[in-house]
């Protein structure tokens, strides 16, 4: 009975790496679009109302990886070889108006990391600047974050958002990307207007008082 029960031991010590799972990733970046040599454009005459961002073949340069994300440490700052992760492109046109799924909407360290952007919501802003925000998944076909190949996917968000400022005509994007998904905290046009309504109340009973 002993001599079973050491087997089953050693048996199941040996079998353990090979059925644990790849880590699950806790991390966020943000990043700039577009050199001197690849610019993005949109579609329409204003950035909030635009109907497409074509971002042709843009490249994304990563500009922010701070150390912590949800109160761990940021996986993307510490875990992945930093040159793999701060460029990557962008080759596809966004359509705003009548979006549809888009695979590898992003893609970086030469396609081991890629993000298929699966929804996507145009937050209220300011003339001149767009505001978007989108879910989807994250692949790491390296297989160090998400199980073995062929690879399977955990969730990420995104969030881009672009103005033209300074009397130029060219329009600068960013964007911020994190997996497990940060939420979208724009408010939504009604919630601003029911705020903008308790202001206006607020305002009215403060004259009252002060009469």
């Amino acid at each position: 009975m002993k001599n079973y029960l050491i087997s089953g031991l050693l048996v199941a010590t040996v079998a353990l790496p090979l059925s644990a799972h790849a880590l699950e990733m806790n991390g966020t970046y943000s990043a700039t679009v577009g050199t001197i040599f690849s610019v993005a454009s949109f579609t329409g005459s204003d950035m909030n109302n635009a109907s497409a961002v074509d971002f042709g073949s843009t490249a994304f340069t990563v500009s922010g990886l701070p150390p912590t994300y949800l109160g761990n440490t940021n996986d993307m700052l510490t875990e992945l070889v930093a040159s793999n992760i701060f460029s990557g492109v962008i080759t596809q046109t966004l359509n705003i108006n009548a979006f549809s799924a888009m695979d590898n909407f992003l893609v970086w360290n030469g396609g081991n990391y890629e993000f298929d952007l699966l929804t996507l919501v145009r937050n209220a802003t300011s003339a001149g600047a767009m505001d978007l925000y989108g879910t989807g998944t994250f692949t790491d076909t390296t297989a160090q974050y998400t199980a073995t190949a062929p690879a399977t996917s955990m969730a990420a968000s995104f969030r881009l958002t672009g103005q033209v400022t300074g009397g130029s005509t060219t329009p600068s994007f960013s964007f911020s990307w994190a997996t497990p998904p940060f939420e979208n905290t724009v408010p939504e046009p009604a919630t601003l207007a029911l705020f903008g309504m308790g202001l206006l109340g607020l305002g009215a009973a403060r004259r009252r008082k002060s009469a």
